[in-house]
């Protein structure tokens, strides 16, 4: 699949409808399709919680209430300690390609994700459909994390597939997508306790702690915000863990990130294929954004004044979820690059120099773009990747998590058990 036709289908799985997603359920497996008609099953909690699961933890025929995987770790003690509390999770395809040690799907990380969307919208709404009086909670971990943060920042913002007055709590663990520089509570600068569940004083709720995290941003990073939902989503991420702590200076290895999320990695026959196809769109679209923002042609005299490094668009041009450059924006580099031959082969003793003291200039800054993939102060975090990756049970943030959502339903409930 060309990176054009799989950004296309990313972007329309972030914005799409309860009724779309139920018309895509309708055609997968069976066990989906009967599995999700009992969610949220007979009766009707105070808090209903869906998790989504990370890579290689789950698949489109996979349990939706066996309490495996990292999230397993969260929704045990959660189940014991809360009240009135349901729970199901949102079964897909969990995959990275195909990749060794990613589990058997074979689905691109990108396509994976657009599968998990569809399915957590379709849930979500009919959680509250069937349950008009139901809070709504959700935890992710990994992929499952940057599922959710997109659902999150959709509902945060007013066009996600449930109102944002219906959502309890969003836990993210080990989130790719997570913006650099935040707090436990993105858009809430120092805030460590969650805000009360809507139709709550909080008084159980707002006694929970968060972890600290990390300064830096995942290694997909977004920077979505979640507007009407800021104080209701929780980073949950270990140091060390690339996943949702990255070097921030680390360019290279987002545009690697982006172009594995897209590709087909079961044998190095289909891995050199399906990468090289990326690699030749995310070059064809750096292109075209440089040209657009970055170069002038003003009075026959060629400018190049980047606002971002080429590292950087590169980066930028790889990611999946990111939008291909418009036919207008394809036009107009075409016929600024036509113009730019068109003034150096006009003069080219005076153009010549004077772009190439511009491109030395501009060296400077892609090499600072990547420079903590050199600095050994900086990789000495990442000795141990998978380890921090996978602790976020033994870390106690699962438990972390757990105590909030079970803070959340005894809130609901009236403040049982307090």
């Amino acid at each position: 699949m060309s990176k054009h036709r799989a950004r296309q289908r990313h972007r329309a799985a972030w914005s799409v409808t309860a009724c779309t997603a139920a018309a895509m359920l309708a055609g997968t497996a069976t066990a989906i399709a009967d599995d999700t008609a009992q969610v949220p099953g007979s009766s009707c909690p105070g808090l209903y919680v869906l998790g989504i699961q990370g890579t290689s933890e789950s698949s489109p025929g996979a349990s939706l209430f066996d309490n495996t995987g990292m999230l397993g770790e969260m929704f045990r003690p959660m189940l014991a300690n809360g009240v009135s509390i349901g729970h199901a999770y949102v079964p897909y395809p969990a995959s990275f390609g195909g990749v060794i040690g990613t589990g058997a799907g074979t689905d691109s990380y990108g396509d994976s994700v657009q599968a998990a969307r569809a399915q957590l919208n379709a849930m979500a709404t009919q959680v509250i459909a069937q349950c008009p009086d139901t809070q709504l909670a959700a935890a992710g971990f990994s992929q499952g994390a940057e599922v959710l943060s997109s659902f999150a920042a959709d509902v945060g913002s007013g066009n996600g597939p449930v109102p944002a007055d219906r959502v309890a709590g969003i836990a993210l663990l080990s989130n790719p997508s997570r913006a650099p520089g935040t707090d436990p509570f993105p858009g809430r600068p120092g805030q460590l306790t969650p805000n009360p569940p809507p139709g709550s004083d909080g008084e159980l709720t707002t006694q929970v702690r968060i972890n600290p995290v990390p300064p830096t941003g995942g290694i997909a990073a977004s920077g979505s915000g979640y507007g009407d939902l800021s104080g209701r989503v929780a980073e949950f991420c270990i140091a060390g863990d690339l996943s949702c702590d990255a070097p921030a200076n680390d360019a290279a290895l987002r545009t690697a990130a982006g172009l594995a999320a897209q590709a087909d990695l079961r044998d190095p026959i289909a891995a050199a294929q399906s990468l090289s196809n990326a690699w030749s769109d995310t070059v064809a679209d750096t292109r075209t954004s440089v040209l657009v923002n970055d170069v002038s042609v003003v009075d026959g005299q060629v400018t190049y004044a980047p606002s971002r490094s080429v590292s950087q668009r590169l980066a930028e041009a790889a990611d999946p979820r990111s939008a291909a450059p418009t036919p207008e924006e394809t036009h107009a580099a075409n016929d600024k690059a036509d113009r730019v031959v068109s003034a150096i082969l006009a003069d080219p003793l005076g153009q010549i120099p004077r772009l190439a003291g511009q491109l030395v200039a501009a060296i400077g800054q892609n090499i600072a773009d990547n420079s903590d993939l050199a600095n050994p102060a900086v990789l000495g975090r990442y000795l141990d990747v998978p380890g921090n990756h996978t602790g976020y049970g033994t870390d106690g943030q699962t438990a972390n998590a757990a105590d909030w959502f079970s803070a959340l339903s005894r809130d609901l409930a009236g403040g049982a058990g307090r």
